[in-house]
């Protein structure tokens, strides 16, 4: 008789868990990791910020229920949208990629503002700042962009307490410095980056 007890108690505990309010999310915990994919956008530096396919990796610790200590790690995989002839700095002729190619790895730490409704939907404001490195670029046109403002706005709606789901969209801009390469000597321009992703979020 104990054990159908012990079963009957854990399903209910779990069935409890799994059937979210209809009234504001209550965290209940203090961290939170949320892991999304999407797609980023870069626009106006002097050959492309990487566009391509985006993996999204997030922390947040809870200072209040409003305000989030906010950590990211986040990677897009440029794409390549052909190959063209390309002159390096002396004339020469070399088989180069499209625009949108290399990857961008970017680390970012700031606040999230989280802010909650009626109904479990809760509306995230992230304000970072962040180091990009731009790396596998056309003809070697490796760089840095720092700092980079990233603010951004999302919703998740709770399909629990600990689960939801939902998207974000996000934009970054800030200095870029480029090394030497086989294109140009060493420059400094204009990073920019547009940036959409969808996933999950768990509280712990």
């Amino acid at each position: 008789m104990r054990p159908i007890l012990v079963v009957l108690l854990l399903a209910g505990v779990a069935h409890a868990d799994a059937i979210q309010t209809h009234g504001p999310e209550n965290y209940p915990g203090k961290n939170e990791i949320s892991v999304n994919l999407g797609y980023q956008a870069g626009f106006g530096a002097r050959y492309t910020d990487s566009s391509g396919f985006k993996i999204f990796g997030e922390y947040a610790r809870r200072i209040t229920d409003l305000v989030w200590f906010d950590a990211q790690l986040n990677n897009t995989f440029g794409i390549d949208w052909g190959t063209h002839t390309c002159f390096d700095r002396f004339g020469r002729p070399y088989t180069c990629g499209g625009p949108g190619d290399g990857w961008d790895f970017q680390i970012a730490a700031g606040v999230k503002l989280k802010i909650k409704t009626p109904i479990p939907l809760v509306i995230e404001i992230p304000l970072v700042l962040g180091v990009d490195i731009l790396y596998n670029r056309p003809c070697g046109d490796t760089g840095g962009a720092v700092p980079v403002f990233k603010p951004g706005v999302g919703a998740k709606y709770f399909l629990t307490q600990k689960i939801g789901l939902g998207l974000g969209i996000n934009t970054g801009f800030g200095p870029a410095f480029h090394q030497d390469s086989n294109c140009s000597l060493g420059y400094t321009d204009f990073y920019g980056a547009f940036d959409i992703g969808l996933g999950a979020e768990f509280i712990l």
